[in-house]
């Protein structure tokens, strides 16, 4: 322990630079025993140096696989967010398209069942005005003929009482000349008494 503390009292510590450990050298005015500490303690120190250039080399390479791991994660995640996006705008594009095809296909029922309405609507106002006129052309004709009828009766009437009183005229005539042959018959009876 006291060596290596003296080590560190006597020579001049470079950490983990190659070339700079290549170029530490034992000086020459050193015993041999110190020499043989010294190669210890060299080769101890290169051990230590090798040591912690691999746990420096282990602790970079585990940081570069962290490191790695995480931009692998952020790369997996930026192209799942923009295949993620790339999906949602292809299926927001479908749903417009679908929604539009629908509402056109909506409209399209819509449109025929209201068609199928105005023509029932149409035809029955149809057949409601052909009623409608053919009742108002029915009482204009009914009119007409009741008129026309009364018309008619009254001539038959005036027609009929035409000829009853001309018939009842000429009986009465033949009755009146009947009745005055008679009371010229029954005068001239009468004054031939006399």
């Amino acid at each position: 322990m006291n060596s290596k503390i003296n080590l560190k009292d006597i020579f001049v510590h470079v950490k983990s630079s190659p070339e700079k450990q290549q170029s530490f050298t034992v000086p020459t005015s050193i015993p041999t025993r110190l020499k043989n500490k010294l190669n210890e303690s060299q080769r101890q120190v290169r051990a230590a140096i090798e040591l912690q250039s691999f746990w420096r080399r282990y602790r970079i390479c585990e940081k570069y696989m962290k490191l790695r791991s995480s931009v692998v994660w952020i790369q997996r995640k930026f192209r799942a967010n923009k295949e993620m996006k790339k999906q949602r705008n292809h299926y927001l594009l479908l749903r417009r398209n679908t929604v539009l095809i629908q509402r056109y296909f909506r409209a399209f029922l819509a449109m025929k069942y209201q068609l199928n309405c105005y023509r029932k609507l149409r035809s029955s106002a149809i057949l409601i005005q052909r009623k409608f006129r053919a009742n108002k052309a029915m009482k204009i004709e009914r009119e007409k003929f009741v008129s026309l009828k009364t018309t008619v009766i009254n001539i038959q009437r005036k027609f009929r009482a035409t000829n009853a009183m001309k018939f009842e005229r000429e009986k009465y005539l033949n009755l009146k000349s009947s009745v005055l042959l008679i009371q010229r018959k029954f005068r001239v009876n009468q004054l031939m008494r006399i």
